[in-house]
Formats: C-alpha cells, sequence, structure tokens
C-alpha cells in the first residue's frame, strides 16, 4: 500500500484552509511517480 493514511494536525488544518493543501503519510519505499498515480486514481484527479 503507497499511501497509509492522511497526516492531520494542527499545522496541516492550517494549509488544508489557507493553501487548499493536503498531507498523507506514505510508504518509505513508494516513489513520487507511484505516489501521484495512487493519488489520482484513490481521488479521481488528475
Amino acid at each position: 500500500m503507497i499511501i497509509k493514511s492522511p497526516y492531520v494536525t494542527e499545522k496541516v488544518t492550517g494549509m488544508i484552509d489557507s493553501d487548499n493543501t493536503l498531507e498523507f503519510l506514505v510508504s518509505m519505499q513508494s516513489t513520487k511517480p507511484e505516489i501521484k498515480k495512487a493519488l489520482e486514481e484513490l481521488y479521481d484527479v488528475e
């Protein structure tokens, strides 16, 4: 599994509100292209 879970802290909550940004915990062995593909499939976005 590449995406483990959303990462939620007070700082991240502020980033969600101000920058429309989400953070996730991911597998250390995953590459950026693998993470991108997993997020695109999970959330149906490009």
